[in-house]
């Protein structure tokens, strides 16, 4: 048995009760600690949960999306993992040019995360976003975060 905290939106906590449903099933008993997105965020940096739905945005570069939430010491490894040898082939994978090295690579640093996981990739959201068409200058971006440097309005 296990808490699960959620931010205090209708959409996640729907999620939460679906998977304390899931769970249920598994014999897995689980209660639902609903908080603002200030306090899930504080309760992430500060380790101080069981589990936790927590935003991750993705990203279309490996070194962008794995080594800043896993790294020993990152200001965002929000579960404190610090695995010396993980850290060196995320490493590795950041400096290695050549695509095809890279992708195996990262397959490794796959396999190593899949052993020590901290984490369950239980979603992915779909971002939507709109727009007056009076703003100019905002790329649509391969992991659909917003980049707001080049932006400006129209008349």
């Amino acid at each position: 048995s296990f808490s699960l905290l959620v931010e205090d939106s209708p959409d996640v906590v729907q999620l939460a009760e679906a998977l304390q449903s899931e769970w249920k099933q598994a014999g897995m008993n689980v209660s639902i600690r609903q908080a603002d997105q200030v306090a899930v965020i504080n309760a992430a940096r500060g380790q101080t949960f069981q589990a936790e739905l927590f935003r991750w945005r993705g990203a279309f570069d490996p070194a962008l999306d794995v080594s800043p939430f896993f790294s020993c010491g990152s200001s965002v490894n929000n579960v404190g993992i610090c695995n010396k040898s993980l850290d060196a082939l995320m490493q590795k994978g950041i400096a290695e040019r050549d695509r095809a090295k890279r992708v195996a690579i990262y397959q490794q640093v796959n396999e190593r995360l899949a052993e020590i996981f901290p984490y369950d990739f239980l979603y992915a959201a779909d971002w939507w976003r709109i727009m007056s068409p009076r703003l100019h200058g905002v790329p649509p971006m391969p992991d659909n975060s917003l980049v707001l440097t080049n932006a400006w309005l129209g008349k």
